[in-house]
């Protein structure tokens, strides 16, 4: 449920000609900018049921299309998977201005790669 209610305040299906949500937009929205500390803490567990939900949703379709797992994230603290979405993002700028579901991508195979198969 928070899930489903992450993406529809995230707006990441919005209506065409809508604004889409950025990496940058997800950052702030992970960081809790501009908010109070109750409303950021239910915006931080948001934020990481959101990369954990993407993560799972990756390698699911990854694995069904038999091209194996970009990413494989490990049994991390929650709070370790936010921080290292926020330091990867900052670190690499050119996510920022990308689709949330991209810019998350991203993030998530530089952070957590699967080891390649021999």
């Amino acid at each position: 449920m928070l899930a489903i209610t992450f993406v529809l305040a995230l707006g990441v299906a919005a209506p065409p000609g809508s604004h889409q949500t950025t990496g940058a937009d997800m950052l702030r929205f992970c960081e809790g900018t501009g908010m109070s500390k109750e409303e950021a803490g239910y915006r931080f567990i948001e934020c990481a049921s959101y990369l954990n939900g993407l993560a799972e949703g990756l390698a699911i379709g990854s694995d069904a299309a038999g091209h194996g797992r970009p990413s494989c994230l490990p049994s991390v603290q929650v709070k370790e998977t936010v921080a290292s979405f926020e330091s990867s993002l900052k670190a690499h700028p050119e996510d920022l201005t990308k689709n949330v579901a991209i810019a998350a991508s991203n993030v998530l195979n530089r952070a957590y790669p699967c080891n390649k198969q021999k």
